[in-house]
C-alpha cells in the first residue's frame, strides 16, 4: 500500500499521521500473513521504533478497528491490517507456519446460528482457525 492511502487510514482512524506509523501500516498491509511486533521490527529494520513503540502503536490501530489481533496459538501476539477482509489461517502446531485462507464458508453457518440465539441480533465479526501440521511437518 503506498504511504498516501496508509495516511488516509491513519486520519480516518483518528490516529496522528507519523512516518512510524505510516511504515508499520504499509508493512502490515503488503504482508500476507499475521506478523508478530519482533516481526514488524525486523522487517522494517533500522527505520523501525523500538517494541514499546510498536505495541502502543498496534494497540491504538486495535481500538480504531485499523488491525485486528489474531488469536492463533503463537507465543507471540499476532496483527493483521483489517483491510483485507474476512479470511482465515491454518496454523502448524508444530512449526507455527501460517497459511492464509480466503474462502469463507461459513456464512450459512452464521445465520444459522444467529437464528437460534436468543440473545444476539447480529453477528460483527468471527474467527475461524484451523490447526494441522504442514507438509514439511508431517515428513518428519
Amino acid at each position: 500500500m503506498i504511504q498516501s492511502k496508509c495516511k488516509n487510514i491513519l486520519r480516518k482512524g483518528e490516529q496522528i499521521v507519523t512516518q512510524s506509523r505510516c511504515d508499520v501500516l504499509c508493512l502490515l498491509s503488503k504482508t500476507q500473513h499475521p506478523m508478530s511486533v519482533s516481526e514488524i521490527k525486523k522487517d522494517l529494520g533500522l527505520s523501525a521504533p523500538n517494541v514499546v513503540t510498536i505495541y502502543r502503536m498496534l494497540e491504538s490501530f486495535l481500538k480504531k478497528g485499523i488491525v485486528r489481533r489474531v488469536p492463533l496459538r503463537s507465543s507471540e501476539a499476532l496483527f493483521e491490517f483489517t483491510g483485507f477482509g474476512d479470511h482465515h489461517h491454518i496454523s502448524c502446531t508444530k512449526c507455527e507456519k501460517i497459511e492464509e485462507v480466503d474462502d469463507c464458508t461459513l456464512s450459512a453457518a452464521l445465520k444459522s446460528t444467529l437464528q437460534k440465539s436468543q440473545k444476539f441480533a447480529t453477528i460483527t465479526q468471527h474467527t475461524f482457525e484451523l490447526f494441522g501440521l504442514c507438509k514439511v511437518c508431517e515428513k518428519k
